[in-house]
Protein backbone atom coordinates (compact mmCIF):
# COMPACT_ATOMS: atom_id res chain seq x y z
CA UNK A 1 0.00 0.00 0.00
CA UNK A 2 2.53 2.55 0.68
CA UNK A 3 4.18 2.31 -2.82
CA UNK A 4 0.45 2.97 -4.14
CA UNK A 5 0.55 6.05 -1.83
CA UNK A 6 3.84 7.13 -2.59
CA UNK A 7 3.06 6.59 -6.63
CA UNK A 8 0.00 8.18 -6.46
CA UNK A 9 1.27 11.29 -4.95
CA UNK A 10 4.28 11.35 -7.31
CA UNK A 11 1.73 11.42 -10.37
CA UNK A 12 -0.60 13.79 -8.74
CA UNK A 13 2.06 15.97 -8.27
CA UNK A 14 3.78 15.82 -11.73
CA UNK A 15 0.45 15.73 -13.16
CA UNK A 16 -0.61 19.40 -11.46
CA UNK A 17 3.20 20.47 -12.69
CA UNK A 18 2.70 19.43 -16.17
CA UNK A 19 -1.26 20.98 -16.13
CA UNK A 20 0.52 24.40 -14.76
CA UNK A 21 2.91 24.42 -17.66
CA UNK A 22 0.17 23.98 -20.05
CA UNK A 23 -2.29 26.53 -19.01
CA UNK A 24 0.75 28.86 -19.18
CA UNK A 25 1.69 27.99 -22.51
CA UNK A 26 -1.94 27.84 -23.79
CA UNK A 27 -1.77 31.44 -21.94
CA UNK A 28 0.51 32.59 -24.66
CA UNK A 29 -0.44 30.45 -27.47
CA UNK A 30 -3.82 32.77 -27.99
CA UNK A 31 -3.81 34.65 -31.04
CA UNK A 32 -4.40 38.50 -30.76
CA UNK A 33 -7.29 38.73 -32.47
CA UNK A 34 -8.60 36.03 -30.58
CA UNK A 35 -8.51 37.89 -27.08
CA UNK A 36 -10.91 40.31 -27.43
CA UNK A 37 -13.11 38.02 -29.82
CA UNK A 38 -16.42 36.74 -28.50
CA UNK A 39 -14.46 32.76 -29.51
CA UNK A 40 -11.95 33.03 -26.77
CA UNK A 41 -14.67 31.05 -24.43
CA UNK A 42 -14.24 27.85 -26.89
CA UNK A 43 -10.71 28.97 -28.05
CA UNK A 44 -9.45 28.09 -24.09
CA UNK A 45 -11.92 25.35 -24.15
CA UNK A 46 -10.67 23.43 -26.75
CA UNK A 47 -6.79 23.96 -25.15
CA UNK A 48 -7.97 22.61 -22.22
CA UNK A 49 -10.05 19.55 -24.09
CA UNK A 50 -6.14 18.78 -25.16
CA UNK A 51 -4.91 19.27 -22.22
CA UNK A 52 -6.59 16.97 -20.05
CA UNK A 53 -6.62 14.39 -23.32
CA UNK A 54 -2.66 14.81 -22.67
CA UNK A 55 -2.98 14.08 -18.60
CA UNK A 56 -5.81 11.41 -19.32
CA UNK A 57 -3.36 9.75 -21.94
CA UNK A 58 -0.08 9.63 -19.30
CA UNK A 59 -2.07 8.36 -16.12
CA UNK A 60 -3.52 5.45 -18.76
CA UNK A 61 0.36 4.95 -19.18
CA UNK A 62 0.90 4.66 -16.21
CA UNK A 63 -1.73 2.06 -15.15
CA UNK A 64 -0.02 0.18 -17.89
CA UNK A 65 3.74 -0.14 -16.24
CA UNK A 66 2.45 -0.43 -12.89
CA UNK A 67 -0.15 -3.53 -13.95
CA UNK A 68 2.83 -4.87 -16.64
CA UNK A 69 5.06 -4.64 -13.26
CA UNK A 70 3.98 -4.19 -9.97
CA UNK A 71 0.15 -5.86 -10.08
CA UNK A 72 -0.30 -8.08 -12.38
CA UNK A 73 -3.63 -8.86 -10.98
CA UNK A 74 -5.10 -5.72 -10.20
CA UNK A 75 -7.75 -5.51 -13.23
CA UNK A 76 -10.81 -7.63 -13.53
CA UNK A 77 -14.28 -7.24 -14.86
CA UNK A 78 -14.26 -6.61 -18.67
CA UNK A 79 -11.11 -5.64 -18.26
CA UNK A 80 -9.57 -6.97 -21.72
CA UNK A 81 -6.03 -5.61 -21.20
CA UNK A 82 -6.46 -3.21 -24.70
CA UNK A 83 -4.68 0.18 -24.68
CA UNK A 84 -8.23 1.49 -25.09
CA UNK A 85 -9.46 -0.52 -21.81
CA UNK A 86 -6.56 1.64 -20.34
CA UNK A 87 -7.00 5.11 -21.54
CA UNK A 88 -11.21 4.33 -20.90
CA UNK A 89 -10.17 3.28 -17.50
CA UNK A 90 -8.23 6.54 -16.72
CA UNK A 91 -11.07 8.62 -18.52
CA UNK A 92 -13.54 7.48 -16.53
CA UNK A 93 -11.19 8.13 -13.45
CA UNK A 94 -10.38 10.97 -14.15
CA UNK A 95 -13.50 12.70 -14.48
CA UNK A 96 -14.33 10.79 -11.41
CA UNK A 97 -17.45 8.65 -13.17
CA UNK A 98 -16.19 5.70 -11.94
CA UNK A 99 -18.60 3.20 -13.44
CA UNK A 100 -16.67 1.20 -15.76
CA UNK A 101 -17.41 -2.06 -15.62
CA UNK A 102 -13.36 -2.89 -15.12
CA UNK A 103 -13.17 -4.12 -11.04
CA UNK A 104 -9.68 -3.76 -9.53
CA UNK A 105 -8.17 -5.31 -7.07
CA UNK A 106 -5.15 -4.43 -4.14
CA UNK A 107 -3.16 -1.55 -4.50
CA UNK A 108 -4.42 -0.23 -7.82
CA UNK A 109 -7.13 0.81 -6.29
CA UNK A 110 -5.30 3.41 -4.18
CA UNK A 111 -3.61 4.75 -7.94
CA UNK A 112 -7.12 5.11 -8.93
CA UNK A 113 -8.32 7.13 -5.70
CA UNK A 114 -5.19 9.21 -6.77
CA UNK A 115 -6.35 9.77 -10.18
CA UNK A 116 -10.12 10.56 -9.52
CA UNK A 117 -9.06 13.47 -6.43
CA UNK A 118 -6.06 14.63 -9.23
CA UNK A 119 -8.74 15.02 -11.92
CA UNK A 120 -11.39 16.55 -9.89
CA UNK A 121 -8.78 19.31 -8.71
CA UNK A 122 -7.83 19.56 -12.55
CA UNK A 123 -11.19 20.13 -13.67
CA UNK A 124 -11.80 22.49 -11.35
CA UNK A 125 -8.49 24.07 -11.92
CA UNK A 126 -9.45 24.86 -15.51
CA UNK A 127 -13.35 25.70 -15.00
CA UNK A 128 -11.61 28.72 -13.07
CA UNK A 129 -9.49 29.47 -15.20
CA UNK A 130 -11.89 29.32 -18.17
CA UNK A 131 -13.89 32.01 -15.73
CA UNK A 132 -10.99 34.39 -15.37
CA UNK A 133 -9.78 33.81 -18.57
CA UNK A 134 -12.83 35.00 -19.62
CA UNK A 135 -13.76 37.56 -17.55
CA UNK A 136 -10.11 39.41 -17.88
CA UNK A 137 -10.13 39.37 -21.46
CA UNK A 138 -13.79 40.35 -21.69
CA UNK A 139 -14.10 43.08 -18.83
CA UNK A 140 -10.80 45.25 -20.55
Amino acid sequence: MITAVAIGLAALLATAALHHTLLMAATRTVPGAVRSHRGLPVWVFGQLAIIHLVEVALWAGLFVLVHKTLWPAAFGGSFAGSPADYVYFAGMAFTTLGQTGIALHGPMRILEMSLSLGGFMLLTWSASYLFTTCRTHFSE
